[in-house]
Parts: structure tokens; C-alpha cells; sequence
């Protein structure tokens, strides 16, 4: 009976130094920076092929709407986050629009009406239907 405490006392302890030895190597990786896949500076900007394959110009798109860079106060820890606010044509200066999130309708959607909303996107050929398609495409 001993025996069997002894071997259960040393795996015991091996699952512990395990646990312990993985917990540090990961705390240490993450810290490093290792870990991370993407920089926020990549985050930050709209990468060249999302406009390409969308045959847009950041340049007109840039020049044909208002682009506010605005800072939103976090609700989890009260940090700042960095944001573009994009006006609606003719609404330069007022935020006082309404603001659809579309990809969360899309989803709230019957398959039917996803195919309507989708149709309607492609029929009306702007810029926010360009990116709304873009949007739905890249899930």
C-alpha cells in the first residue's frame, strides 16, 4: 500500500511541476511578445487587397467622405481606444445619425432575406454596400 501512495505522491508532484513549468513558459512567451500573430499597427489600417479586390481608391474614398480620427472611452477599464468616425455624405460634423451595424442584422436575418439584403448591396453599387459585402465575404 505504501508503494502505490509513493507512485501517486510522485505523479502527483510531476503534474504539478508540469503545470508550474508550462504556466511560466507561456506567462514568458506572451510577455515577449511572441505570441502575438498580428502588430496593432497592422490592425490599424485597411490592408491594400481589400481595396483592389473591391475596385475602390482610398484616395476617392478618402477625399469623398469626412474621416474624424476619435478616441471612445472603454466601458470594461476606461482606456481609450483609437477609432475613424466616417460621416454620412451631407452630414459633415453632425454624429447625431443613426448608426446601423449591418453585419449584425446580415446575421439576425432568415437565409431568405440574407440573400434580399444581399441583392439589394449589389444592386446599389456605393461604397458602404462595397464594404458591407466585403464584410459578409470574408466569414
Amino acid at each position: 500500500m505504501k508503494k502505490w501512495t509513493k507512485i501517486l505522491l510522485i505523479i502527483v508532484i510531476v503534474i504539478l511541476l508540469l503545470f508550474v513549468g508550462m504556466s511560466y513558459f507561456i506567462g514568458r512567451q506572451v510577455f515577449m511578445g511572441s505570441t502575438q500573430l498580428v502588430t496593432c499597427e497592422d490592425t490599424s489600417k485597411v490592408k491594400d487587397s481589400f481595396w483592389e479586390r473591391y475596385n475602390m481608391d482610398y484616395d476617392v474614398f478618402c477625399s469623398t467622405y469626412t474621416i474624424e480620427k476619435v478616441e471612445i472611452t472603454s466601458t470594461f477599464d476606461e482606456h481609450m481606444i483609437p477609432a475613424d468616425y466616417i460621416y454620412a455624405l451631407g452630414e459633415e460634423g453632425d454624429k447625431n445619425n443613426p448608426t446601423v451595424e449591418l453585419n449584425k442584422v446580415y446575421n439576425s436575418l432568415s437565409p431568405a432575406k440574407q440573400k434580399e439584403m444581399i441583392a439589394g448591396a449589389r444592386a446599389a453599387k456605393n461604397e458602404i454596400s462595397k464594404s458591407f459585402l466585403a464584410s459578409i465575404a470574408q466569414k
